[in-house]
């Protein structure tokens, strides 16, 4: 159950932190010391679904769906119910790595090529285990000291009970990487066609649903190009 902080006990939690993301005028993202993140989820409207589940206790549950399954993702200690500044809030321990956008920023052509195809089968995997990361891009996903990935920023994220995911899901979530520019250079360019190559050889699906998976990244991605 989510602890209720006052205003009083979220300024004392906070003090000293420093704030590395906003939303608008107010903290969105905030360190603490050793090594955590208070993360603030503001309710923006009356009638909303975090009336039945907060964006917190989302950020919660994800966090714990995708340990079980093991992926690596931030590990939650408290979520937190702020009612005078209508926030809910998670704390969580910092997952240590850098985010695949400034990994590829800082790479060699051949490295950022390589990193896409570990990529592609990262992806292929989590489509593989029903999980639907709506949030996917290269900010979102870190790239751990010993090379493999971890997620972050998980609050809108489904999971399928059994089974893995529809390839018109699987195509709507190629979709959802098509947000930031450098992102789209990189998976327009040859990265791109490693990434889709490695993701079909590691999805497990019928050979026949390839073309299908194909043509959906290159007209998301191709139309870049031209």
């Amino acid at each position: 159950m989510p602890k209720t902080l006052t205003k009083v006990d979220y300024e004392s939690l906070v003090s000293g932190g420093e704030v590395i993301m906003h939303e608008g005028t107010r903290p969105k993202v905030i360190r603490l010391a050793e090594q955590k993140i208070l993360k603030l989820f503001l309710r923006k409207r009356l009638l909303s679904s975090q009336i039945w589940i907060s964006y917190a206790a989302r950020f919660s549950r994800n966090s714990h769906k995708l340990r079980a399954r093991g992926i690596s993702t931030v590990e939650v200690i408290h979520v937190f119910n702020i009612p005078e500044i209508h926030c809910t809030a998670a704390l969580y321990q910092e997952l240590a790595g850098e985010t695949l956008r400034d990994w590829l920023a800082q790479a060699s052509d051949a490295e950022q090529i390589e990193k896409l195809r570990l990529f592609g089968s990262f992806v292929a995997e989590l489509h593989q285990q029903g999980i639907l990361f709506r949030s996917i891009h290269f900010g979102n996903v870190l790239v751990l000291p010993d090379g493999s990935f971890g997620l972050i920023d998980i609050a809108d994220m489904g999971f399928r009970c059994l089974g893995a995911l529809s390839v018109q899901q699987r195509i709507r979530n190629f979709q959802h990487m098509d947000r930031q520019d450098d992102d789209r250079k990189q998976l327009s360019g040859p990265g791109g066609q490693t990434f889709i190559q490695s993701y079909l050889a590691a999805s497990r699906l019928p050979q026949k649903n390839w073309p299908k998976l194909t043509q959906a990244f290159d007209q998301t991605f191709g139309a870049y190009t031209r």
